[in-house]
């Protein structure tokens, strides 16, 4: 399930970035109108629709705006309903006199980073897979941190209830060490040596992961397993024991399993902590908001009709 809502978000996310760069390219292009006059950027617009030419196959040629013409098409509907929700929750948390602190970003920042390598390593990773600047990342913690807070204001949680979950779901606030592991499967202990070599002389350990490894469930993703609990049930105690021994950064292999071998990564840890009392009345009446009221979609749509979000231009109707 984690893959699957991976990959979602990923392609969601690849959609919204590429859309944003429609979106900045309109508005340059309608300031430019604004300055030179309609007929100008007649011309301009004709100029680089005839002329700006960004790929060629055969005799058929592509062009600037007919990329943005097809994007906006296939993805056009999407991106403006996301930003009309945007406005309307940061519309709703005006109202309501909500916000999010610097401290609040940098506290939530460093949950996210909290079992990679270092900060710099989950931003090329969220680069490379979700396409996401630093800004993007700041971006996105932001509007979460936002809609909880709001979810937090509608649900209306009571102290005995946030008292009652913190007693009921003890490995929430009391977490055992973790650790983010990567893996690479094959068949064979002379297939493992040599991937072994390849590491050594500095090849990418994902992208071997994505040509080598026997697992399907992690090979798509560089190999990487995620963050496991040191007593996870459901992971090979042997891949376990030989991430423990490991320091960031480092490798094993070739490890022994009950079907061929592996090369394990440990990417990060996180060492077991316990949340203070404050840390576990904010996680409590969070957790108790999403599973008491509404959903953040269904808050967003009430949204929408709360402000009175329309749509102007019917290519962006959504279809029923």
């Amino acid at each position: 399930m984690e893959k699957g809502l991976w990959v979602s978000v990923t392609v969601l996310v690849g959609c919204v970035v590429i859309l944003s760069c429609i979106i900045l390219l309109r508005l340059s292009a309608s300031e430019t109108k604004q300055q030179e006059g309609p007929d100008a950027s007649s011309q301009r617009e004709d100029s680089l629709s005839s002329s700006s030419v960004i790929a060629r196959l055969g005799g058929d040629s592509i062009t600037e705006g007919q990329m943005q013409h097809e994007l906006s098409r296939k993805y056009g509907v999407q991106m403006l309903q996301d930003m009309l929700k945007e406005k309307a929750v940061d519309q709703e948390a005006a109202l309501l006199g909500i916000e999010v602190t610097p401290a609040e970003m940098d506290q939530e920042l460093k949950r996210v980073v909290a079992g990679y390598e270092d900060e710099e390593a989950y931003y090329k990773l969220m680069l490379e897979q979700a396409g996401l600047t630093r800004a993007g990342v700041r971006d996105d913690i932001h509007r979460q941190l936002l809609m909880d807070k709001i979810m937090v204001a509608y649900a209306n949680v009571r102290e005995d209830e946030i008292n009652d979950y913190i007693s009921a779901n003890p490995k929430v606030f009391h977490a055992p060490e973790q650790l983010n592991i990567s893996q690479i499967m094959v068949d064979t202990k002379k297939e493992a040596e040599e991937i072994l070599g390849q590491l050594a002389d500095h090849a990418d350990f994902a992208t071997l992961a994505e040509q080598y490894s026997m697992d399907v469930f992690s090979s798509d993703q560089g190999g990487e397993l995620g963050l496991i609990d040191v007593d996870d049930p459901f992971t090979d105690p042997v891949i376990l024991a030989s991430a423990k021994r490991l320091e960031v950064g480092q490798v094993d292999g070739p490890v022994k399993l009950k079907q061929g071998y592996a090369i394990i990564q440990l990417n990060g840890r996180i060492a077991a902590r316990s949340m203070s009392d404050e840390e576990s009345h904010i996680v409590a009446r969070k957790e108790i908001a999403h599973t008491k009221g509404k959903s953040s979609q269904e808050i967003e749509q009430d949204l929408l009709e709360k402000y009175g979000a329309e749509v102007l231009d019917s290519k962006y109707l959504a279809i029923q």
